[in-house]
């Protein structure tokens, strides 16, 4: 236990998280093209994507959002209150600027095209991971307010996990109105894909896995314990899996089994996660110079990132199904890239701006 200190000594910037998130930011892009541009079929490269598309990016996004509020500065409930409303407006404007709006120019000028994009509330009151980020952020200030430990707030996730697996179908009948303010918390159709009764427990034990890191003094040795018990526990259950018959591929091809996060794929999916972690880790060690400047950059950005991403694979999927156009595979890898380089450049400028824009004001001042 030489490796676990007393007394919080492992403090600042974890490269570990910032390795996390730039992968997982790409995949999600991956996954995101693949989902709405290409031609499905039951091909090898369709259950690769889909594999990085699931526990890899929004998994373990979601730990690492919990890692970091641990490390955060900012971390007083107010904090998390403020944060958390701003995610919730930023889901709700990129909805509307991904779908609704165009779903209504296509309504309005062009019926003919014969494009079903859904309803326009629908469109609008979508609940992706911001949504689910923002709840998040005002779950636990609610949990700072009341002092509760970490493993307070483990124990309170997985009894929501489990709560809302049992909830799906409840609310098939009600209208949409109903359906989709209720989605923020649990599942209650196709469009509610990440309710919080069932993936507030990614971010819980994101909290108390950097509550314990805090306290580590070799960093090395505790990765490889890490990486050791998380491959042996991934062999296990899918051993486990494959004797008793469940095809693990469901828990990431069937959206319904994976949005829902029933216990079977909650496990399934917390064991990649677990291996996932620690593998970041020593990739980080071999990310020097330029490039790991680039991977704080993404991490450090990766909201902004996330959502010109959806504004450009938005604005292109509408004019792709207005003229029944769809890719091959290998089409949408390179075009997942060029989203990628884009978005990564548009952000970049546009952080640019905004800082001459500051600098200007803060002159004429």
């Amino acid at each position: 236990m030489r490796m676990i200190d007393k007394k919080i000594i492992n403090t600042g910037r974890q490269f570990e998280v910032d390795v996390a998130k730039a992968f997982a930011v790409f995949f999600m892009i991956v996954v995101h093209v693949f989902e709405h541009t290409v031609t499905y079929d039951e091909s090898p490269l369709w259950y690769l994507v889909e594999f990085f598309g699931c526990a890899p990016s929004a998994g373990v996004f979601m730990f690492v959002m919990g890692l970091g509020m641990v490390y955060t500065r900012h971390d007083s409930p107010a904090d998390f209150v403020r944060r958390g409303i701003k995610l919730l407006i930023a889901g709700y404007l990129l909805n509307f600027f991904r779908q609704t709006l165009l779903l209504a120019v296509v309504n309005a000028f062009f019926k003919e095209s014969g494009y079903d994009g859904g309803s326009l509330l629908g469109t609008f009151m979508f609940v992706d991971i911001l949504q689910f980020a923002g709840t998040a952020f005002l779950f636990m200030a609610l949990f700072k307010k009341l002092e509760l430990r970490p493993w307070m707030i483990l124990v309170i996730s997985i009894v929501m996990s489990l709560l809302g697996s049992l909830t799906p179908g409840l609310f098939d009948n009600a209208p949409e109105y109903i359906q989709y303010p209720v989605g923020l918390l649990i599942y209650t159709n196709s469009e509610t894909v990440f309710p919080a009764m069932q993936w507030l427990i990614y971010p819980a034990l994101g909290i108390c896995f950097g509550h314990l890191l805090q306290h580590v003094k070799d960093k090395d040795r505790f990765y490889r314990i890490a990486l050791v018990i998380a491959l042996i526990a991934a062999l296990a259950i899918n051993t486990v899996f494959l004797l008793i018959g469940i095809d693990a591929s469901d828990f990431f091809m069937e959206s319904v089994l994976y949005y829902t996060q029933a216990p079977l794929t909650l496990i399934w999916c917390l064991s990649v996660v677990a291996l996932l972690i620690p593998l970041y880790y020593f990739v980080g060690k071999v990310i020097r110079g330029k490039a790991a400047v680039f991977v704080k950059y993404i991490s450090a950005n990766l909201t902004t990132i996330y959502v010109i991403q959806w504004l450009l694979l938005g604005n292109l999927r509408t004019v792709l199904k207005m003229n029944d156009i769809e890719f091959p595979g290998v089409t949408g890898l390179a075009l997942s890239l060029l989203i990628a380089i884009v978005s990564i450049s548009l952000c970049f400028l546009w952080k640019k701006v905004n800082q001459e824009m500051v600098i200007n004001l803060m002159e004429k001042r």
